[in-house]
């Protein structure tokens, strides 16, 4: 890779020589003209005009080169990056850095020109590289690259590309895919289901399973690689892959014990007890338990059973925006089948009585509204619920016909029982 000298001047006189605008030792350039691979550009003997065409740092005899990128070669354990770019970044620096996990290992430089630019250096899959603008341009610009040996050619813009060897192309290949399947997923949803009145999912919900299922045959295939690898720990929780427990008991152990990884797996095995206790109420009867009026009285879940043909609990905070943008939904269904025996209760996680006042004033609600001081606790041990919105809906028994429910699933199902 490039050296990270800073300026040469020296006592006595010395020839300097450069490469793709960095100092390199004699012996590289003796090396790389045996082999064809690099072509004089400029040479001068003059301090002045040294200054003027290579900078301040040189103000010796210098011989400058370029790399031909018709000749080009490299030793079986190099890679070579030849760059190009449309964007006005002559004379800028561009940073190459390396990474082992988080933490940065190398950073090397060279210099835009003609829009193009060079990296050379020892095979290295330990991570997936970074090029970048940094701070030298008012918007960084970057993309991955991987050190594998060969000829890697990079087209370097907003939309970088990154192709020549062979995990390059695997990875440049599946960032195209999944942009594509990510442009159809929100053209679907932008087209036929924002703001429409009962949206037919069927497709937006078919391109969404078409997607975790490429990932998942993805990481599967390529779990041995640093591209299946680095893709699987960057996309851990992107999407909900029901059969995420499955494929994490195919990892390598060093991708199990990957802090990300390991995480994600610890809160989906929790999931997984949470949903089956879900699944358990269905058909049970509800669990009761207290909570608080506005007025500051005690109330229980019993109190509201039994008086209409079917009772909506929705679960909620104020400060939960998915709850919030459910209530003008929520209001909507209750309009819809209050007359035909739904009724709603509305219970609260806030830990703090004040926001929730001012929420229930400001979002105004038709149905009875009650907090559960305890943030939630009692809720998520007697129904399971790891997240809000959530909704149980009760028949005139008390029995759960359905739980883990927002406004949408509520809607579906009570369409069901009010065919």
């Amino acid at each position: 890779m490039g050296a990270k000298a800073e300026y040469l001047f020296t006592m006595e006189s010395q020839q300097i020589y450069l490469l793709n605008n960095k100092y390199v030792c004699e012996k590289d350039i003796i090396d790389k003209k045996n082999n064809n691979e690099i072509n004089l550009i400029r040479t001068t003997n003059n301090p002045r005009e040294a200054v003027l065409y290579f900078g301040e740092k040189y103000c010796e005899p210098t011989y400058a080169y370029e790399t031909d990128t018709n000749e080009i070669s490299h030793p079986n354990d190099e890679f070579v990056i030849i760059g190009t770019t449309k964007m006005i970044l002559d004379d800028h620096s561009i940073m190459l850095f390396t990474f082992q996990g988080d933490s940065i290992i190398s950073v090397d430089t060279t210099t835009v020109k003609n829009s193009s630019f060079y990296f050379y250096g020892i095979e290295n899959l330990n991570g997936i590289a970074l090029i970048t603008t940094g701070n030298c341009t008012d918007k960084v610009i970057n993309c991955d690259v991987i050190l594998e040996r060969g000829k890697i050619n990079v087209n370097f813009d907003s939309i970088s590309s990154v192709s020549g060897t062979f995990l390059n192309n695997l990875y440049q290949s599946y960032i195209d895919s999944i942009r594509l399947m990510d442009r159809a997923v929100i053209n679907e949803y932008q087209q036929n289901i924002e703001d429409k009145e009962n949206p037919n999912r069927d497709i937006y919900i078919k391109l969404i399973n078409q997607r975790i299922f490429f990932r998942r045959n993805f990481y599967l295939k390529n779990m041995l690689n640093i591209v299946g690898q680095t893709v699987f720990i960057r996309e851990i929780g992107l999407e909900w892959d029901t059969d995420f427990l499955n494929i994490y008991n195919t990892l390598p152990n060093h991708i199990k014990s990957n802090p990300s990884v390991r995480k994600y797996y610890l809160f989906r095995k929790e999931q997984e007890k949470k949903d089956s206790l879900s699944s358990q109420l269905i058909n049970e009867r509800y669990v009761d338990y207290e909570v608080i009026t506005l007025s500051n009285e005690k109330r229980s879940i019993s109190d509201y059973v039994g008086k209409s043909k079917y009772l909506f609990i929705d679960i909620w905070a104020s400060w939960c925006g998915p709850c919030v943008a459910d209530m003008p939904k929520l209001k909507k269904i209750y309009e819809k089948y209050k007359d035909g025996g739904l009724e709603m209760i509305s219970i609260s996680i806030d830990k703090d009585m004040k926001p929730w006042i001012s929420a229930i004033n400001k979002y105004q609600t038709p149905w009875p509204n009650l907090i559960d001081l305890s943030g939630g606790k009692k809720l998520q041990e007697s129904y399971g619920c790891s997240g809000i919105p959530c909704g149980i809906l009760l028949d005139q028994k008390g029995t759960v016909i359905g739980n883990m429910l927002n406004s949408e699933l509520l809607d579906q199902c009570l369409k069901n029982l009010y065919p």
